[in-house]
């Protein structure tokens, strides 16, 4: 009897902490960008994590500094077990046509409490989710001629 109910709990513990952690971070950077076009300049946000392209995830924003941006998946050409989600937040970048800034986030408080460097939202099998990212990296920053 002993036996069977700590195979019972065993099983059961395992099945909670699967469930728990859906995404497996390895790392967030960020990195500093300026030039192309005169005034422009903005950050790069990147964030990894161990684990293939599924269609089961679907990653759509990314709430940092009171801002919440759109998530571009990036493709790897091979088969990697690394997925990389990438934001461009710019600033200082005119539309031609309008000769006005071209924004590409909106001021919005995150959904849940972080005190680290963002939250990331995503649907897992339909399921709304946060994911809260601990910090960011600071990469060297890049200068466009």
């Amino acid at each position: 009897m002993k036996l069977a109910l700590s195979i019972f709990i065993l099983l059961s513990v395992q099945k909670e902490c699967n469930q728990a952690s859906d995404l497996h971070f390895i790392n967030a950077t960020s990195q500093d960008w300026s030039g192309g076009a005169a005034g422009s300049h903005g950050s790069y946000y990147k964030i990894y994590f161990l684990m293939k392209e599924n269609p089961d995830f679907k990653f759509d924003s990314l709430w940092v500094e009171g801002r919440r941006f759109a998530v571009n998946v990036m493709k790897s050409p091979k088969t990697t077990d690394t997925l990389m989600l990438l934001v461009n937040d710019s600033r200082g970048m005119l539309d031609p046509t309008t000769r006005k800034e071209v924004l590409n986030s909106v001021e919005a408080k995150p959904p849940i409490e972080n005190k680290g460097g963002g939250t990331l939202g995503y649907f897992y099998q339909g399921q709304r989710k946060y994911f809260s990212i601990p910090e960011w990296k600071k990469l060297k920053p890049l200068a466009y001629p």
